[in-house]
């Protein structure tokens, strides 16, 4: 911004929001995770039912649930189709909007070896479509004929 000109200030955070970024909304499901492009990434599991948004800037991707960050993600795309390849270097933050947790958990996450639990998940490709046999419709053409 420039020194010399009166008005307010905007944090660069803002400031990449409104002009690098992409906004998509989705749901927490119970365990936590948010599915994007056939990836489930980590937010916070204490929100499930609640609404994330993903902010995608260049490399990064962004979990925030009312305006706070709940985890960052770099993101590797596929060269010339532009789907997510790889997740890596997540960052969990904490969270003051999480609620607390209703029940323990039987050991610590981070207890489940060299990277803990996994935090970006790829889901398998949709089924393609089968075929459906010749429409009925054309079956009955020949007979539409023979009526004149």
């Amino acid at each position: 911004m420039l020194s010399w000109v009166p008005g307010a200030g905007h944090r660069r955070e803002q400031l990449d929001r409104a002009f690098f970024s992409e906004r998509f909304v989705r749901v927490l499901n119970p365990s936590g995770y948010v599915v994007w492009r056939r990836w489930k990434v980590y937010g916070e599991e204490s929100l499930a039912g609640e609404e994330a948004a993903l902010w995608l800037r260049e490399k990064t991707l962004t979990v925030e649930h009312a305006g706070e960050p709940l985890s960052r993600y770099d993101v590797e795309f596929a060269a010339g189709t532009g789907k997510p390849r790889a997740f890596s270097r997540p960052v969990l933050f904490e969270s003051t909007t999480a609620l607390a947790q209703l029940q323990l958990r039987l050991f610590g996450l981070d207890s489940l070896g060299q990277d803990g639990w996994l935090k970006a998940l790829r889901l398998e490709d949709y089924a393609p479509r089968r075929q459906l046999p010749g429409s009925l419709q054309q079956a009955l053409f020949p007979y539409r004929e023979a009526w004149g």
